[in-house]
């Protein structure tokens, strides 16, 4: 009896983690009306460009972008943005559009709800500082999301990429 009792313990704490990250991540993927997986009512597509801003990248991503006259949503880490505030003042300059990807790129599934609050929070800030705007929009690093990401991740929109989707012209979700 003994036994049994032990194996359910360790079944449940090794189910756990998995209901905080990958069950959650799933779930909220497939119901909750925050995720934006496909822009419904436009034609083309989306450029996003993650991870960033990278001081040799995405100035030459920039310049690309001008001289097409194509627009992109960035979604900026937030110790980036505090190390490179000229490249995201020219992104915004440019009409680029800029939303949050975590401050140090850490994946939600390792993150308990206030540390992901801290991420985005921070970066919302680092955003704020550097053009004065809040951003509205949130892609979580490879698309990892856990149990307590909606309501930590108020008022933002979610951004997934597993489909591509777009805008003419980069406006307010």
């Amino acid at each position: 009896m003994k036994r049994n009792k032990i194996n359910w313990l360790i079944g449940i704490l090794l189910f756990l983690p998995i209901a905080y990250g990958m069950l959650a991540t799933v779930f909220i993927r497939m119901t909750s009306p925050r995720v934006m997986k496909k822009h419904p009512a436009r034609k083309g597509i989306t450029l996003t460009f993650d991870d960033g801003p990278h001081p040799v990248y995405t100035a030459r991503l920039l310049d690309l972008l001008k001289e097409h006259d194509i627009q992109a949503i960035f979604f900026v880490v937030g110790e980036k943005v505090r190390a490179y505030p000229d490249i995201v003042r020219r992104m915004k300059e440019e009409g680029h559009q800029i939303g949050i990807h975590h401050y140090e790129h850490t994946s939600s599934w390792l993150l308990t709800p206030w540390q992901l609050r801290r991420q985005l929070q921070d970066t919302d800030a680092a955003i704020k500082d550097i053009i004065g705007e809040q951003p509205t929009l949130y892609r979580p690093p490879w698309g990892f999301m856990n149990a307590a990401t909606l309501s930590v991740s108020r008022p933002y929109r979610i951004i997934m990429k597993n489909k591509l989707y777009q805008t003419q012209r980069m406006g307010k979700y």
